[in-house]
């Protein structure tokens, strides 16, 4: 029997790393921002970038299966532009946050100087919070291919001719 369930539970893993790295850039932040606790930053910065990069790993696992899905489902014809959307979507972001996990680790190295690395924490903060909009796209991207790909059941519908 095809399950898709383990695709929704990736997705939802991903989010909740995101999640998770935004609450330690924000500790980040607030450490950064006084002088004796700066210290503390880098640690915090160097756990958000592996939270992001966790996010990154999630998401591969929540393409390998959507591939299984597909695969147990047999591809259709129909479905070809909700995978495009769904597989599209997800390199994008995959990307993305890639791009951020680094970021997170570059500011790591400058965040134990006071108030030296706040501009680039809020800047990797707001764009984590556009990339869960983002993620929320992609789990309505997934819920319409998997839609598209289950069979319908004709039987009891009336007929009109």
């Amino acid at each position: 029997m095809c399950n898709f369930k383990p695709i929704y539970n990736y997705l939802n893993a991903a989010y909740s790393a995101i999640v998770t790295a935004m609450l330690l850039i924000g500790s980040a932040a607030i450490a950064n921002a006084s002088f004796f606790g700066a210290v503390g930053s880098p640690v915090l910065m160097g756990l958000a970038g592996g939270a992001t990069a966790s996010a990154v790993v999630l998401l591969k696992f929540a393409k390998g299966a959507m591939d299984t899905f597909i695969a147990c489902k047999g591809e259709l014809e129909k479905c070809r532009a909700d995978k495009s959307n769904f597989y599209n979507a997800i390199n994008a972001l995959r990307t993305v946050l890639g791009i951020q996990a680094t970021a997170c680790f570059v500011a790591a190295g400058i965040s134990w100087i006071p108030w030296g690395a706040l501009a680039p924490m809020y800047v990797i903060l707001a764009t984590l919070l556009i990339q869960l909009t983002m993620i929320t796209a992609l789990i309505i991207y997934a819920r319409s291919l998997i839609y598209c790909l289950q069979p319908r059941d004709t039987s009891d519908q009336i007929h009109i001719e």
